[in-house]
């Protein structure tokens, strides 16, 4: 009896095991396109070289004669090691401080005889899972393609990282620092340590610890150059009034020699989600902004980007709407409740889940907004939507996509480079508009209520609800209170 018991129950979680491995799940450095079975805007000409290099091409006219080239680098400061901390925002300056081929300031004079402007035009960004070279060229001729590719060749392996330049540039990193660290910094940080508490990210913020900043040396980095600036973790995408042909060419052969210079490290262990029931944080602080969330948090949505699960999140985005026009129409009263409150869900920083209700009201009606807005929550868990509530959302849904597919062929070049950037980051499929509108169009005819209630029961379950409260001053009665 006992061996057949532990029979059952080893075949019962073997099955369950097998399920779970039937379910695609995200490839990080291959285009998602290529294993979850949905079909990428078929105006994007996607490839990767053998050193595992990807790109992705795209002729775009809107605004013609120019072009925009971007560098992803899939690392940020979630990589960086302990001692670390900093040096992902660090590398990004230094990238501008001399190369192989290209001397210590010689980016810059040529990128503005090119009629760049820095800042507008050359820029970079480093965030807490990527690092993004940015060149936005006002003409789109051999020359300037031929500029852009060059150096961005010479970033991705050729960096000098002299220390003098290091020592030269650690004062403009440390004057960001000093600008960043506001009220309204302290207040996201104490927030997102609230919602990841225990987890990775809420300790590797890009603009690093200041001591690192202060001492690091050049080898140090230099191993986080070496380790995270590889082909097989790199992007490069151009996108504006060129022939793509002559651009993919001109990619291939520029990046085909790129070879990593150290082996590949072990996957980032981002940390689980703590098991939490309801607890709340007040933060306040002098000049913090007044904000109020209601947080559920559930394990990183690592499902590949395939059509069932698109359909899933369209379903969950109805439910969102629904619930939001709810707020919306509550805020518009004679004597609202609060100034306005929203409902949202998503994968944040490959950590996590999150489902967020936020609120806005003044410090005097916190609480009692507060309530409101959960009451109404937990009225549409219990009780559903009507079928006139699916009915206002489909159609104010429908609508949006269909001005953007409307507005397809007339995309800004740098709206195309945005989203598809964030695609990559999020190992999803990039569509268009068009695509959209069509997938959007098939799935309105078959949500019904009962399902958009089931899907808002998903988006509120998990560790929670964790309530955060950001203010100037403390509540009345703090953390209790709430």
């Amino acid at each position: 009896m006992n061996r057949m018991t532990w029979w059952l129950g080893a075949s019962a979680s073997l099955f369950a095991a097998a399920a779970m491995a039937q379910v695609p799940q995200k490839r990080p450095g291959v285009w998602a396109q290529s294993y979850s079975g949905r079909k990428a805007d078929p105006a994007i000409r996607f490839g990767t070289l053998p050193n595992g290099m990807r790109y992705a091409v795209m002729h775009n006219a809107t605004p013609p004669g120019q072009m925009s080239l971007r560098l992803y680098i899939g690392s940020g400061s979630i990589a960086e090691e302990d001692d670390q901390q900093g040096l992902a925002h660090f590398l990004e300056h230094m990238a501008f401080r001399g190369s192989t081929h290209v001397p210590d300031g010689e980016m810059m004079r040529v990128l503005q005889r090119h009629g760049l402007a820095f800042g507008a035009d050359t820029n970079a960004s480093t965030g807490q899972t990527a690092t993004t070279y940015q060149f936005d060229f006002p003409r789109s001729d051999a020359d300037s393609i031929d500029t852009g590719l060059g150096f961005f060749r010479e970033i991705a392996s050729e960096l000098t990282l002299s220390q003098t330049s290091m020592d030269s540039e650690r004062g403009v990193i440390l004057s960001e620092e000093r600008l960043r660290d506001s009220p309204g910094y302290h207040a996201v940080k104490a927030q997102l340590g609230f919602d990841l508490e225990g987890q990775r990210a809420p300790t590797r913020w890009p603009i690093g610890l200041v001591d690192v900043i202060k001492t690091a040396q050049a080898p140090r980095l230099r191993a986080y150059y070496e380790a995270h600036y590889r082909p097989d973790n790199a992007v490069v995408v151009a996108i504006g009034d060129f022939d793509a042909d002559q651009m993919e060419a001109r990619i291939r052969t520029r990046f085909a020699d790129w070879r990593p210079k150290t082996p590949a490290g072990p996957p980032i262990d981002y940390g689980a989600v703590k098991a939490r029931t309801e607890q709340v944080r007040a933060f306040a602080e002098a000049g913090a902004p007044e904000r109020t969330l209601v947080t559920w948090a559930r394990a990183y949505d690592a499902r590949a980007d395939t059509d069932t699960r698109e359909r899933e999140d369209f379903v969950r985005l109805v439910a969102i709407t629904m619930l939001n026009q709810r707020y919306t129409d509550l805020s518009r009263r004679p004597d609202p409740p609060f100034l306005g409150a929203s409902f949202g869900q998503g994968n944040v920083l490959k950590s996590a889940n999150l489902t967020n209700l936020g609120l806005n009201a003044a410090p005097e009606k916190r609480l009692a907004a507060l309530k409101v807005v959960v009451d109404e929550q937990r009225r549409a868990m219990r009780f559903g939507f009507t079928r006139a509530e699916l009915d206002r959302a489909l159609t104010t849904l429908l609508a949006e996509f269909a001005s953007a597919a409307a507005g397809n062929d007339t995309r800004k070049t740098t709206d195309i480079v945005d989203n598809l950037l964030d695609n990559i980051d999020e190992d999803e499929v990039a569509t268009s508009p068009v695509q959209d509108e069509a997938q959007v169009r098939a799935w309105a005819r078959t949500v019904t209520p009962d399902e958009a209630q089931a899907a808002l029961g998903r988006a509120f379950a998990g560790s929670g609800p964790l309530v955060f409260v950001a203010a100037q001053q403390a509540p009345a009665g703090g953390e209790a209170a709430v």
